[in-house]
């Protein structure tokens, strides 16, 4: 069985601060509780950049990307003359699920 990711819903925020620098985190929000899922660091201590946060959004984004993509996976299925999106789509949501 393989490990399931952090339940959404996740949020980016800007300016976390660990080792007197500043980070870009990504928390998953759960009731009263946060749980850090990751940090997006520039390199320069002291330093933070909008690229930094605008990775840490879409990480963010990415449990519900996800289950989107699988409602409408669903719904769809391999239409004629789409085949190959369905085939390209299958692919992404089996990598993110962890799978080969």
């Amino acid at each position: 069985m393989s490990a399931q990711h952090t339940a959404g819903p996740w949020e980016a925020i800007k300016g976390v601060v660990e080792s007197d620098e500043m980070r870009c985190g990504v928390t998953a929000v759960r009731g009263d509780m946060r749980y850090l899922v990751a940090t997006i660091e520039n390199g320069v201590p002291g330093d933070f950049c909008d690229t930094e946060f605008a990775n840490a959004c879409l990480i963010a984004a990415a449990p519900m990307m996800l289950t989107l993509l699988e409602e409408l996976i669903d719904i769809e299925g391999p239409q004629p003359g789409h085949v190959e999106w369905y085939r390209k789509v299958r692919a992404a949501i089996t990598e993110a699920r962890g799978g080969a």
